[in-house]
């Protein structure tokens, strides 16, 4: 599911990049940066506990798709 959302948020991303100013995508991209760096936080805590067990990459890939996910829909609110 982590790979389809984030397929998404690529594809999002171009027609962004397409629509937005060179102002407000400079903006998104900083945004876009720090967001990044909070979901790979939050992927790494979320295997933490179980890290180098099975469940470790099951929790990673379903909060990264969770995480993902949301900033589709964040993104698809800058569309015009």
């Amino acid at each position: 599911m982590y790979q389809i959302w984030d397929d998404i948020l690529n594809t999002l991303w171009g027609y962004l990049k397409e629509s937005l100013s060179e102002e407000e995508m400079a903006a998104l991209t900083e945004d876009e940066i720090a967001w990044i760096t909070d979901k790979e936080n939050q992927v790494a805590a979320a295997g933490a506990e179980f890290e180098g067990g099975s469940m470790q990459p099951y929790l990673e890939n379903t909060t990264a798709a969770a995480l993902t996910k949301e900033r589709v829909y964040v993104l698809l609110e800058m569309l015009p």
